[in-house]
């Protein structure tokens, strides 16, 4: 491998290039974490201080970390074992903002069996503040979200769905 480099430089803008994109990675793995396990706190501060998480297709916006922490919370106390995968992610970094869409699928462990929940896209905007990457934009696209209200599903994310949907209406 060492003689594939020899000759080859790497400029200090591609290496700044790999760093923002495996810190990116790295928050998006957060995400993952800290709203399975409840950390709100975690949860929000993976965000910009005016953050905005929406889901459109079911009518869900809110703005600012108190609101999106608030996601965490829900989930950890009407979603219990909820999964949430992040993957394949596709970075685009330009100076101190970038861009990124990547995979999204939400497993919800029950004891009759394990759910696939959703399918679907997070499409994202970036900040990079005081030497962190932030989130300052997260757009969900869910394929199919017709299927969380129908069979066994809905009867699990019904609870979930009313915390966000009050969420929302407090004007978060």
């Amino acid at each position: 491998m060492g003689d594939l480099l020899v000759g080859h430089m790497i400029s200090a803008d591609k290496m700044q290039e790999i760093a923002d994109k495996v810190a990116i990675q790295e928050v998006l793995a957060r995400y993952s974490i800290c709203v399975d396990t409840g950390d709100a706190d975690g949860f929000a501060g993976l965000f910009t201080e005016d953050g905005v998480w929406e889901w459109k297709a079911v009518g869900l916006r809110l703005c600012g970390r108190q609101a999106i922490g608030d996601i965490a919370r829900a989930v950890s106390t009407h979603a219990k074992g909820a999964q949430h995968a992040i993957s394949n992610p596709v970075i685009a970094v330009e100076g101190n903002k970038a861009k990124s869409i990547c995979q999204l699928t939400c497993f919800l462990s029950r004891p009759e069996q394990i759910y696939s929940l959703m399918l679907g896209y997070y499409e994202d905007e970036w900040l990079k503040v005081d030497d962190s990457w932030l989130i300052s934009r997260r757009a969900v696209r869910v394929e199919n979200p017709e299927l969380l209200s129908h069979g066994k599903i809905a009867e699990y994310f019904a609870p979930l769905a009313e915390a966000m949907r009050e969420m929302t209406q407090a004007g978060g």
